[in-house]
């Protein structure tokens, strides 16, 4: 069997030491490193080597980094781009963000966030088409591969074929039917039907029905065959429905208090009386809200004897804002069904993807997508590239926002009183992880950084 294919960087500098040192640290990462020293090929060999990221440096003789970044957005748009810095060049490096890097580091660097950078932009390049059909079908028809959704997928597992009623508790648009479907499909019931029905869609006054249906006799009888062919308005109510298999209720805190002790005797009982005839109904009961149900008990809005009386547990899916490294592929996902039957391909600029990342999403991934969409629509109408300009008022304000005050962050406080001791602060992380990196040979960590042992013995050596 083949193995895996590995991450693929490419890391651009004109010093070899720090080539060195990236090589070293990103293989034992278990990367594909590729080096230049010049920009001159760069192109060439993101083509031919199907480089995954790029990471250059931004001040170089020749062609610099902002040239690099320039060839790179027109040649390979959805390759993410990150610029390595020095402190002096902040404003430059911001302003290549502007521009389509996916972000920057400052020199001397923490590997450390190095590595979490490398992490957070790899995402952007690495699903599309057929890896991420296949990554959608593994986790159960949802899009995530941070820990809050692989703990969530877990969670899913084990709870899928227990017989408790689980509360989805999360915000709206988090995926709450999602995961009441993957619970479905996962569980004993699995081969029946699953019914989803919005406790805040239909008027109280018809919630009765809807849960218990209407026998025939109490419907208006039609004029003629005609018109009862024309009016297939079902009288089964979704408990009914419901039977064999799964019944989802959104916001079950609206239902009316009558409405929920009806729902407590008839799950219990597994049937119902109807017209002087008795109803099978055994099914399995999830229910969501976007608010702990402790609090609707607390209020009134539940009864006791449902809370308790379906021995009720607690999944708690995690907001948008907390799983900001699914944002990417999200965004593929979503293109990828944008893209399905169409000619000529919507794809995105990586500044528009980096303010898709930076944004909070109160609304979650339902905002999310709808944003994609909106924003597809647009780019439809010109050259099929969804741009900044293209995306919402709110997500464009942010990222600017952030991009102004990108490289301003805790570090610079008060504590470190002056520029020198923040430097050397900073210098000694770098010479650290260097160190690390080499395995504590202090001669090979001496040449990776471009100066002597000596040198290194004698500025370092007692700090260490």
């Amino acid at each position: 069997m083949a193995d895996a294919r590995k991450d693929r960087i490419l890391v651009l500098d004109d010093d070899p030491g720090i080539i060195t040192v990236l090589k070293t640290l990103l293989r034992r990462q278990g990367y594909e490193v590729f080096t230049l020293e010049h920009g001159e090929h760069v192109v060439r060999v993101v083509d031919e080597e199907d480089i995954d990221l790029v990471l250059t440096d931004l001040v170089m003789p020749g062609i610099d980094g902002m040239a690099v970044l320039s060839m790179l957005v027109n040649s390979h748009p959805n390759t993410p781009v990150v610029m390595m810095t020095g402190h002096a060049d902040v404003d430059s490096a911001i302003n290549a963000m502007r521009l389509g890097a996916f972000d920057y580091i400052g020199k001397p660097f923490d590997l450390e966030e190095l590595l979490a950078v490398v992490r957070r932009a790899l995402p952007f390049s690495n699903l599309g088409g057929t890896e991420l059909s296949k990554a959608v079908e593994a986790n159960m028809g949802m899009i995530g591969e941070s820990l809050r959704m692989r703990q969530l997928y877990d969670l899913i597992a084990e709870a899928a074929d227990m017989e408790t009623t689980f509360c989805l508790l999360g915000e709206s648009g988090v995926g709450k039917s999602l995961v009441a479907r993957a619970l479905h499909d996962c569980g004993v019931f699995r081969d029946g039907p699953f019914i989803e029905f919005d406790c805040l869609d239909i008027p109280s006054v018809m919630l009765h029905d809807e849960f218990f249906g209407v026998p025939f006799s109490a419907r208006r009888e039609p004029e003629s065959q005609v018109q009862m062919e024309r009016r297939r308005v079902p009288f089964v109510g979704c408990l009914e429905q419901a039977h064999g298999g799964t019944l989802y209720l959104n916001e079950i805190g609206c239902l009316p208090h009558s409405v929920q002790h009806d729902l407590v005797r008839v799950v219990q009982s597994g049937m119902f009386q109807r017209d002087r005839r008795t109803i099978p109904a055994e099914f399995r009961v999830l229910i969501s809200s976007t608010e702990p149900l402790e609090r609707k008990l607390a209020r009134g809005e539940l009864l006791e004897e449902l809370y308790y009386g379906l021995g009720l547990a607690t999944i708690e899916l995690p907001p948008l804002r907390e799983r900001a490294g699914d944002i990417a592929l999200l965004t593929q996902h979503t293109m990828h069904d944008l893209n399905l039957n169409r000619d000529k391909k919507i794809s995105i600029e990586m500044k528009a993807m980096a303010a898709l990342e930076a944004y909070t999403w109160p609304g979650n991934v339902r905002e999310l997508v709808g944003s994609i969409r909106r924003a597809a629509r647009r780019a439809a109408t010109e050259d099929c590239r969804i741009r900044l300009e293209h995306l919402p008022r709110p997500v464009r304000y942010c990222f600017v926002r952030s991009s102004q005050g990108k490289g301003y962050s805790d570090e610079y406080d008060l504590r470190w009183r002056s520029l020198r001791k923040f430097l050397r602060q900073k210098e000694m992380e770098f010479v650290t992880h260097t160190l690390r990196a080499m395995d504590g040979d202090r001669n090979k960590a001496a040449h990776a950084m471009g100066i002597s042992a000596e040198q290194f013995e004698e500025k370092y050596g007692e700090d260490l």
